[in-house]
């Protein structure tokens, strides 16, 4: 089989969810992709945020019978606190080799968006109105009772490469997920997460349908 390095690597942010994918790709030259032990590695600027995010997925992986290892525990704070040239990279790729791992998915925030939504508080059945008289009589509330609601649209994109022996880190599988903002963190690694694994699976990458 061939070796392949799973290296997760998340912007957290400190609050977002629930999560979509809006876009994937899959390499047409493979028809699926499995992992056997994965590396996790989260990247924020929050300890804590990292930390729960690695315990998480770890948790997630491993009760789909992928051997799951914490960044935290493997690398400690390589990843974090150290700017990697490509030599260290590739030296780094030898020990994940050694070391047995499959695979590397790689995932970051790439940007995000504000968005404001204007909604009514109303009672009762509404009616397409097919005149003036009938829209303004069921929508005259709104004077008193609209409120403009702002909310974030976080875009993640996650990516899995392989790290086989004769191939260097080829891309295999990409997407990108919107994360709508709310209060939890942990909610919002939990969206990312759940919906990150779905798409895995639909899509025969790393997890067995």
């Amino acid at each position: 089989m061939k070796k392949i390095a799973v290296l997760f690597v998340l912007l957290l942010l400190n609050a977002c969810a629930p999560s979509k994918v809006v876009y994937q790709w899959s390499n047409p030259e493979y028809h699926s992709f499995e992992a056997q032990k994965v590396l996790i590695v989260g990247m924020t600027p929050d300890e804590g945020l990292r930390k729960l995010f690695e315990e998480r997925l770890a948790q997630s992986l491993e009760q789909k019978e992928v051997d799951a290892v914490r960044s935290i525990d493997f690398f400690e704070e390589v990843f974090a606190k150290t700017t990697l040239d490509t030599t260290a990279l590739d030296q780094i790729e030898m020990q994940l080799l050694n070391a047995g791992f499959d695979a590397i998915v790689v995932s970051q925030v790439t940007g995000s968006q504000d968005k404001v939504t204007l909604t009514e508080q109303h009672s009762g059945n509404f009616k397409d109105a097919s005149n003036f008289k009938d829209y303004y009589f069921q929508h005259q509330d709104a004077y008193k009772t609209s409120q403009w609601e702002t909310y974030t649209v976080y875009h993640a994109e996650a990516l899995v490469y392989c790290i086989c022996p004769d191939k260097q880190r080829e891309l295999r599988w990409k997407a990108h997920i919107d994360l709508t903002e709310t209060q939890s963190p942990e909610a919002a690694i939990q969206s990312y997460i759940t919906t990150l694994l779905k798409e895995l699976k639909k899509q025969r990458i790393l997890l067995k349908e």
